[in-house]
Formats: C-alpha cells, sequence, structure tokens
C-alpha cells in the first residue's frame, strides 16, 4: 500500500508507477527506480519523491519538486499534513495513528472521532452564530424598509403641502 501522498499526490504516484515494475522519481529527471523501493525507508530518488510514507528523505531540499510531506486522511476529524521527519519516529501526529505506520504494538490508537467532536462542536457554533446574525439582518432590513416607506409617506405629504406653504408665504 502506498503511504504519505494525499489523493491527488496518490494519483501522481500510480502515474509514475510504470509497468515493468518502475517508479519513475516526481522531478522530471528521468531517474528510474524499481517500484518495490517506494517506500523502502531509503532515499532512492535525488529528489526524494520515493519516500512520501517515511521519513528517509526528511530535510532534504527539493527544489525540482514541493517537498513532499505525509498526509494524515483522519477521517472525523480534520485532514493535516505534517513533515516525513515525523513517520515512525513514535509520536503519533496523525489522529488516526497512520504516521506510525511501523508500530507493531498498536501504540497510537484511532482518536479522531474524539478529536473531531471538538472540531465539529466549534463549527455547530459558528454556525449558529452565523443563523443567528443572518436571522437579525433581516430584522433589521424589515425594520429599515418600514421606516423607509414612513418616510417616504411623510416627504410625499411634505411635497403636497409645499404648493400651498409657498403661496402662505407670497401672501406675507
Amino acid at each position: 500500500a502506498l503511504r504519505g501522498p494525499d489523493p491527488v499526490g496518490h494519483r501522481k504516484f500510480e502515474a509514475a508507477l510504470a509497468e515493468g515494475g518502475s517508479f519513475l522519481c516526481l522531478s522530471g529527471s528521468g531517474q528510474q527506480i524499481p517500484a518495490e523501493a517506494v517506500n523502502d525507508d531509503y532515499c532512492d530518488c535525488t529528489d526524494g519523491s520515493d519516500e512520501p510514507g517515511t521519513g528517509a528523505c526528511a530535510g532534504q531540499e527539493a527544489k525540482e519538486i514541493p517537498e513532499l510531506l505525509y498526509f494524515c486522511k483522519n477521517e472525523r476529524s480534520r485532514q493535516r499534513y505534517i513533515y516525513p521527519s515525523r513517520v515512525n519516529d513514535g509520536i503519533c501526529d496523525c489522529c488516526d495513528g497512520s504516521d506510525e505506520w511501523l508500530d507493531s504494538e498498536g501504540t497510537c490508537q484511532n482518536a479522531c472521532d474524539e478529536e473531531g467532536r471538538g472540531f465539529r462542536e466549534a463549527e455547530r457554533e459558528r454556525l449558529d452564530t452565523w443563523q443567528h446574525g443572518t436571522a437579525k439582518q433581516r430584522r433589521l432590513l424589515i425594520e429599515l424598509d418600514n421606516s423607509a416607506e414612513v418616510f417616504r409617506a411623510e416627504a410625499a405629504g411634505l411635497q403636497e403641502a409645499l404648493p400651498g406653504l409657498e403661496a402662505k408665504r407670497e401672501e406675507r
């Protein structure tokens, strides 16, 4: 299984895995390595693109391609990216534990539901605040519209009375 790239990057990797069991490094240099060398914890490609799921190429400057980050899917929480140096380092950086895929003891339990609950609650509060604000805005717009009607009616009455008032002024 290919670990590390996000869904878009995953398609790039699948395209780079050429028929015949080789991997074409993503920098465009034309460098090819055996497909089984991808994610083998050894940096074979000069651009580091063969190690999206390990820290083997961590810290390597990849000028030809953007820095490769490890993608945490984190279902039921927020997706995120971490530096490759944090993969298999014994610390659970992804709430789903996917960054510690070599951990045979299962130290990283999936905590995405709990973590995501907090994000979902905050999002619900933000949505409630927005709905409250838009409801208030609608009420204020209706009030403004009603006030405008009153002012228009008053202005029309004054316009009607104006010729009579001007005539009285002329008489003085």
